[in-house]
């Protein structure tokens, strides 16, 4: 399983008294290579498969998604772009009693990344669905960038000088700057002068941008992901129309905060869609910044009046680019939004304003804390809904509007809505569903009750344990009463 070897030796007078340490590198099977159980990065892993857990899984449930993330962002990289072993050389020592295995010290991370692009299968119950779908796309369509043999350097590991002076290295590696004696990061300056030195679009922002929030763009946008792909999408005609930013030399604040929401949605969709960077498409792109776009569309001039009197057409084309990322967005079909009817005017502005101001952006936490801040809507599309069917004269409500919410849905749902004659009307008009069946399916086995219920509590009390899942399926819930109502 060994290949060729080639003899060093590391020298350093303080931590080696002195004394020649001598290595060798070799080139080492994958399948030969052993995470170090014992890795002080994560918690101690019983065998393999669980210490790859431990760092795909590393710390509390917040410190997990980070951890989750960044794993697959460099499987990703490794995949895209292979691993380029020649760059930072992966330290092992010879594992006790198991001739030719060998046990990494440092690269246990890199390890795992290509251990998971190796055989998906094996670890697919450690990894979420959505990132072992990720990796199973990764491996097939990137089999020839998966390395089977990988070169490593093999630190002695037998005397106490030598276990000494191999600590020190992984110290001065892992320990921060340590007054100069490790690795000394990039100050902002340094990576401005640095991205600076190209005349390209990206670069210029590159540089901008790690000047004005301490890290740059393809730090931001993926951590471990190429320069490469950060500049297949911001040269792109498409982005840098969209940014229109007047003077590469001297980029605005404004201008950088615009990269930087674009960096936000860019994300998202990714993550959204299954789709690696290296992989963006002109229609993708176009999918995120038509809606950012629009956006900025006369926001000054808006009042109520004018809102309300937007074209159905432009509702509809407004809707249509963005409804895969927008609460409520299973039933928020504004072709069956009468815009006329004053008697919904306010669950109109509602609809409009879920439509406008209902996309989730950004990671999993910024998304579950605007579906929080937004959660109070909710009980508004049932009450508003109530009201105008009160003050229309289509129903009478015995507990009130404001009363009782559970009980005067539940009414309006067993009287109103689950009837045969509705589901024809719905049928025959081709009004949300595709057929009669599909109508009465929906309807009658939703609880909408329930969820005005929880909506209703959701409004008055902090409710800390609700997960995304609820939240994007009582904005579904509401929004389908309020649409069938009207």
């Amino acid at each position: 399983m060994k290949g060729e070897e080639k003899s060093d030796t590391l020298r350093d007078g303080k931590s080696c008294q002195g004394v020649a340490m001598p290595m060798k590198t070799v080139n080492v099977a994958v399948s030969d290579l052993l995470l170090w159980e014992k890795n002080p990065r994560v918690a101690t892993g019983r065998d393999q498969k669980e210490s790859l857990n431990n760092i795909y899984n590393s710390g509390s449930a917040a410190s997990a998604r980070t951890s989750q993330r960044q794993l697959m962002n460099l499987v990703e990289s490794i995949a895209v772009n292979g691993y380029q072993n020649e760059i930072e050389p992966i330290i092992v020592v010879a594992k006790d009693g198991e001739n030719g295995k060998y046990v990494v010290q440092d690269a246990n991370r890199r390890l795992s990344a290509i251990m998971l692009l190796s055989d998906p299968e094996k670890y697919e119950d450690i990894l979420e669905d959505k990132d072992y779908e990720k990796v199973l796309k990764l491996s097939e369509e990137y089999k020839d960038n998966i390395p089977k043999m990988l070169e490593v350097v093999v630190f002695p590991n037998t005397t106490d000088d030598e276990k000494t002076a191999l600590r020190e290295v992984l110290a001065r590696k892992h320990n921060g700057p340590m007054d100069g004696a490790g690795t000394v990061p990039w100050g902002t300056e340094a990576k401005d002068r640095f991205f600076n030195r190209s005349n390209s679009f990206t670069d210029h922002l590159e540089g901008a941008f790690a000047q004005q929030y301490e890290q740059n763009l393809t730090d931001y946008l993926g951590g471990s992901n190429s320069v490469t792909s950060t500049r297949r999408i911001f040269d792109s005609k498409i982005v840098k129309g969209y940014l229109n930013i007047k003077d590469l030399d001297d980029i605005s604040q404004d201008e950088l905060e615009k990269v930087k929401n674009l960096a936000d949605e860019v994300k998202a969709y990714a993550r959204e869609h299954n789709i690696i960077f290296s992989r963006f498409r002109s229609e993708d792109l176009k999918s995120i910044i038509n809606p950012e776009r629009e956006k900025g569309i006369n926001n000054t001039e808006l009042n109520f009046k004018r809102v309300i009197s937007l074209s159905r057409q432009e509702f509809l084309r407004r809707q249509i680019t963005k409804r895969d990322r927008v609460l409520g967005y299973r039933w928020l079909q504004p072709t069956f939004v009468n815009l006329d009817d004053m008697m919904f005017e306010e669950v109109n502005m509602l609809l409009l304003g879920l439509s406008e101001y209902g996309d989730l952006k950004g990671d999993a936490d910024k998304r579950l804390l605007k579906a929080y801040l937004l959660a109070p809507a909710i009980r508004s599309f049932f009450e508003l809904s109530l009201q105008a069917l009160e003050k229309g004269n289509y129903v009478t409500l015995e507990h009130g509007v404001s009363r009782k919410h559970k009980d005067n849905v539940r009414n309006v749902h067993e009287n109103h809505l689950k009837n045969k004659k509705f589901y024809q009307y719905l049928d025959d008009n081709g009004i949300l569903f595709d057929s009669y069946t599909e109508a009465e399916s929906v309807i009658e086995g939703t609880d909408f009750a329930e969820t005005a219920y929880r909506a209703n509590s959701t409004a008055h009390k902090s409710m800390k344990n609700i997960l995304m899942n609820d939240f994007l399926s009582w904005f579904n819930d509401a929004v389908l009463f309020a649409m069938l109502c009207e």
